[in-house]
C-alpha cells in the first residue's frame, strides 16, 4: 500500500480540496483525517488526534493508497509522498511538517523529483505533474495575467482602480496571486498606467475589441507555456479551482470553469501560451469572441460549484451587491467551483 499524507501550515489552506482531489485521480485510494474537527464531506473517517499508523493502515486494508491529512502522524512515520500547503499564521506543527514534504505550495519542482512522485506511486509522470500542480506548487515556471483593458462603462470609472478593502482591485489581485506564480504582470489598454509601479504591463494588439484583444497580447508576452489569465473585475480567486484548471494544462490548451452548462466563465481561465496565436488571428479576421478559441483548441470545460466566492462587478449595482453580501469595505472611486464536458480537439 503507497502512503500519501497531506500537512499544512494551518486550518482552511486546501488540504481537504487536494485529498479529494486525489482520491478522484489514484485507483483505490482510501483518505481519513487525523483531527479533532468534523469532517467537512461526508464519508470522511475521522481518527482523534494521537491514533497510531498502525491502526490507521490496519484498517485500510484493500487500499491501493492510504491518504491521511495530518501533520502530527508524521511524527510517527515517512509516507512514500508528502505534501505541505503553506499558509500563515501557522501551526507548530508546521515546522516538521514542512521538512518532511516532497512537495511544498508555492515552489517550483524540480524535473527530478515529480520523476521520484511518480516512481513511488506508480504512476505516469503526466499524471505525476497534475498532482503537483493540483498541490500548488508548480512543475514548470508559470505567470499570471490580470486583464485590466476593459471599457468600464458600465461601472462609470475604471473597474482596475475601484477600491475593495482600500486596496484597488487590480493591486488587489496581485498580492493574491503573487505567491502561487513566477510572475504576475497586467494586460491594458493603450495608455492605461500599471496598478501596481514597476510591475510590467503588456498594451492590447488591436484597440477596443474586447478581452480577446487582451488575451492576445497576454499569452503572446508571457515568458511560460502555462499561464493563468483573471479579469480584474473579478474580485475573488478560488485557489483550489485555480491548481485545478492549471493541472488540466498538462492534457489541454485550455481549461476553464462553468457554473452551469450556460455559464462558462473563459476570463477565470488556464491557457497554454499558444493560444495567443490564435487569438492574433481571430482578431485579424475580424473575430472577437472569447469563446471562439474554445473550438480552435483542445479545452477542458470544469463543473465548478458557485459557492457564493465568484463575483464579476460590471455595475455599481453589482458592487453594492459584493458589498453587502461579503461585508468587505468597497468604494467606486469618485461614482456612488471534475471534468464534464470537452470541447475542441
Amino acid at each position: 500500500m503507497k502512503t500519501i499524507v497531506i500537512a499544512g501550515a494551518k486550518s482552511h489552506v486546501g488540504k481537504t480540496s487536494l485529498a479529494i482531489e486525489l482520491q478522484g485521480i489514484l485507483p483505490q485510494a482510501r483518505y481519513v483525517k487525523i483531527g479533532t474537527s468534523p469532517a467537512k464531506q461526508g464519508g470522511i473517517p475521522l481518527y482523534p488526534p494521537g491514533t497510531q499508523f498502525e491502526r490507521i493502515a490496519g484498517e485500510s486494508l484493500g487500499a491501493e493508497v492510504l491518504i491521511i491529512e495530518s501533520n502530527a502522524i508524521l511524527r510517527e512515520f515517512t509516507p512514500d509522498v508528502c505534501f505541505f500547503l503553506e499558509g500563515s499564521p501557522q501551526k507548530p506543527s508546521a515546522d516538521l511538517a514542512r521538512t518532511k514534504a516532497d512537495v511544498v505550495s508555492g515552489v517550483p519542482v524540480a524535473g527530478s523529483r515529480i520523476d521520484s512522485i511518480a516512481s513511488k506511486l506508480n504512476l505516469s509522470r503526466a499524471v505525476a505533474r497534475r498532482i503537483v500542480w493540483l498541490a500548488g506548487a508548480r512543475p514548470e515556471p508559470a505567470a499570471a495575467v490580470i486583464l485590466i483593458g476593459g471599457r468600464s462603462s458600465r461601472m462609470g470609472v475604471d473597474k482596475a482602480f475601484i477600491t475593495i478593502d482600500g486596496i484597488p482591485a487590480a493591486e488587489r489581485l496581485y498580492k493574491k496571486l503573487i505567491p502561487h506564480f513566477d510572475e504576475v504582470f497586467f494586460s491594458a489598454a493603450p495608455s492605461q498606467p500599471s496598478p501596481v509601479p514597476g510591475v510590467r504591463c503588456v498594451y492590447d494588439y488591436v484597440a477596443d475589441k474586447g478581452p480577446l484583444a487582451g488575451l492576445a497580447t497576454a499569452l503572446s508576452s508571457s515568458p511560460y507555456r502555462s499561464n493563468f489569465v483573471i479579469a480584474c473585475d473579478i474580485p475573488e480567486i478560488d485557489i483550489p479551482l485555480m491548481r485545478k484548471l492549471l493541472s488540466l494544462l498538462t492534457e489541454y490548451e485550455i481549461a476553464v470553469p462553468a457554473f452551469t452548462s450556460q455559464r462558462t466563465e473563459p476570463l477565470f481561465g488556464a491557457y497554454n501560451r499558444s493560444v495567443g496565436e490564435t487569438a492574433k488571428r481571430l482578431l485579424d479576421e475580424g473575430i472577437s469572441k472569447v469563446l471562439s478559441l474554445f473550438s480552435l483548441h483542445k479545452t477542458g470545460v470544469i463543473a465548478a460549484a458557485d459557492t457564493g466566492w465568484y463575483a464579476n462587478l460590471n455595475t455599481p449595482d453589482d458592487l453594492d451587491r459584493y458589498s453587502s453580501s461579503s461585508g468587505k469595505k468597497k468604494t467606486g472611486g469618485d461614482k456612488k467551483k471534475q471534468c464534464w464536458q470537452h470541447a475542441g480537439t
